[in-house]
């Protein structure tokens, strides 16, 4: 199954900040599928952390999936990050030491913030 889809770049406020994508075709995704035309900063990761991880590296089509449940699915953060979990396990050949690390610093994230 094909687990990518084109996108448009907006370019970001600040060389900090990570531009907006949007999709221009659908994204599947092992746990759903997201809609042409949803915008997404792709992986927030904090600008600090990015040598650790990409924003739009292995995370990037998963964080669109996690974008979605979140704002148009109104899903629980524990909830996204666990179908984001998922989505790297499944979509990406990452280690999975590091889809872990990834998937914890996402609901670490989630309890800081008060989203849990």
């Amino acid at each position: 199954m094909k687990y990518h889809a084109s996108v448009t770049k907006f370019d970001a406020r600040h060389f900090w900040q990570l531009p907006i994508w949007k999709l221009e075709e659908d994204l599947h995704c092992a746990t759903g599928v997201v809609p042409a035309g949803f915008p997404s900063d792709g992986g927030s990761v904090p600008f600090l952390l990015r040598w650790l991880v990409n924003p739009t590296g292995h995370v990037f089509y998963p964080a669109f999936k996690h974008d979605h449940d979140l704002k148009e699915q109104k899903l629980p953060w524990a909830m996204a990050a666990k179908n984001f979990r998922v989505d790297l396990q499944v979509m990406t050949t990452m280690h999975p030491i590091r889809v872990a690390g990834v998937y914890y610093g996402v609901r670490l994230w989630g309890a800081i913030s008060g989203k849990k």
